[in-house]
This record gives C-alpha cells, structure tokens and sequence, in this order.
C-alpha cells in the first residue's frame, strides 16, 4: 500500500531484470539475422516487412520527439503563469485561501513542472539511431540483394529498438509528471474556490446584552428672575390732615434663580 501510494505521488521509471528467457530471446533473434534461411521465394515478402517495420520505428521516434518538443513548450508557458498565479493569490489580491493551505500544491505543481521538463528534455538527448544508408545498399550489388538488402533493414531496426523505447518510456514519464501538475494545479484553485465560497456565507452574529444606567432626568433652561418685595403700611384710618403723607417704607430682597443648561442633570 505505502510502494502503491508512493507511485501515485511521485512515479518512478522501473527496468525489468534481465531473466534468462528473454536472453534466450534476444540471442536466437541475432542468430536468425545472422544465419538466415529464407527461401528464395520469400525474398521480396521479407524485404517488404523489413522495410515496414523500419518506418514504423522511424514513426515512434519522430513522433516521441514531437510530442516531447509540445510537453517543453507547454511547460515553459506554464512556469510563468504559476509564478504569476503564486504572486496574486499569496499576496492576497484575488484569494482568500491562507498561503500555508496552498503553499503544498503550489510546491508540488513546481516539482511536477520540473521533473516533466527533465524526462522531455531526456526524450529530446540525441541517441544512437541506425538505418540502411547509400553505402549498405551500394555494397548489396548482386545475387541475393533483396535478401542482404531485408537483413540489414532487419538489423538497422533491431539495434535501434532499445534507443526508441527509451524514448518512449521517457516519454510516458513526462506525460505522467504532466498530470499530476495538473491535478495539483487544480488542487490549488479548488481550495481557493472552496474558501472563497465558504467566506462569501453570511454568519449571524451573536446577541450580546450590554447593561446600561438610566439617563438622568434633565432640565429646561430657567432665565434667572429677581423678586423685589415691597410692604407699604395702610394709611391710617380716620387721618384727617390731608396735607400729611405718608411715605411708603420700601424693603425689597432680591433672590436669583442659578441658569440651568438644556442637557445638564437638575441639582
């Protein structure tokens, strides 16, 4: 389970031991290339099968390097948006996610960026390739050329056989790393999706009770007023000089009122 889950996370390129079957395989082909023993009628039926399995091999190899070429552009393309993408979500311009929850996505997607690019640039190495040229065919002048020409068209695409796998593996391995960027890539902005979503919720906020002391009764403003009090004595009853006039006795005490201001407390 934990050989399983390392593989999904990180795939790794594993060579077969050799066994002894395949060895056996392997050298009874080079002892038929060698020796061959093909009837003279079946020269021109092995000529074209050999010429067949030729372009199929040149096939595999142009086309790995074709599609190792778009993988390379595709990364170098990516490589910036990732940067720019890192750069607005981190700085918090557009997400809401907190960079530690992104921070490991982020990082595998640059891991698996990196890793595809080697395996693309290992499809992309020049490697050893062989093919009937000018010269082998010049050589085969004579009786039997049909039969020297389909063995070394034989020849040429077993001796390259191991070179194109290579390439093929690697390849896959590009291919793989590709994926799993992609799946961290999107990882990257489910989360951020899923946190946008969740903040955008409202919330109700808890009632809080907060006590309060009455407001003190307040007053009207009162002008300040005096009082004059005055007593004057009656005049006397059955006065009969009327030349006499009585003076009033004026006492007056003047009481004032403070101001009170609109808005403050009585006293």
């Amino acid at each position: 389970m934990a050989v399983e889950l390392g593989e999904l996370l990180w795939p790794r390129l594993t060579t077969p031991p050799p066994n002894a079957q395949a060895q056996a395989a392997g050298a009874a082909v080079r002892a038929g290339l060698a020796a061959p023993t093909w009837h003279a009628s079946q020269y021109a039926v092995v000529l074209a099968e050999a010429q067949r399995i030729v372009d199929a091999e040149a096939e595999r190899r142009q086309s790995a390097d074709n599609k190792a070429a778009i993988y390379l552009a595709a990364i170098a393309a990516a490589l910036p948006l990732l940067a720019s993408t890192e750069t607005v979500f981190w700085d918090q311009a557009v997400g809401q996610a907190p960079p530690w929850l992104t921070a490991v996505p982020m990082l595998a997607t640059v891991a698996y960026l990196g890793a595809a690019g080697l395996w693309a640039v290992r499809v992309l190495r020049v490697s050893s390739f062989s093919r009937v040229d000018v010269e082998d065919i010049v050589n085969l002048q004579g009786a039997g050329a049909a039969k020297k020409l389909a063995l070394e068209h034989l020849k040429a695409a077993y001796a390259s056989r191991d070179s194109t796998n290579a390439k093929i593996s690697s390849l896959k391995m590009t291919h793989e790393f590709v994926l799993r960027a992609a799946v961290a890539f999107a990882l990257i902005l489910g989360v951020e999706a899923g946190w946008s979503g969740l903040s955008s919720i409202p919330r109700k906020a808890p009632e809080t009770l907060v006590a309060t002391a009455a407001p003190a009764p307040l007053c009207r403003p009162v002008q300040p007023a005096s009082v004059t009090g005055s007593h004057a004595p009656p005049p006397s009853v059955g006065s009969s000089d009327p030349e006499t006039k009585i003076e009033p006795e004026t006492s007056g005490t003047a009481v004032s009122t403070p101001t009170v201001h609109d808005g403050q407390p009585c006293d």
